[in-house]
């Protein structure tokens, strides 16, 4: 069975680049990174 589409996926993980090899790893494409901080962030 082939991925056909993931529209969105948030993963919290400790070592970000090992994450990211392991999904690469299954042949998914990484289409777009970036960062979330702030006060309302926190408390999640």
């Amino acid at each position: 069975m082939k991925i056909q589409r993931i529209d969105h996926v948030d993963i919290i993980v400790n070592d970000l680049p090992a994450a990211k090899a392991f999904f690469l790893g299954f042949g998914l494409e990484m289409l777009g990174e970036g960062e979330v901080d702030g006060e309302w962030w926190s408390g999640l």
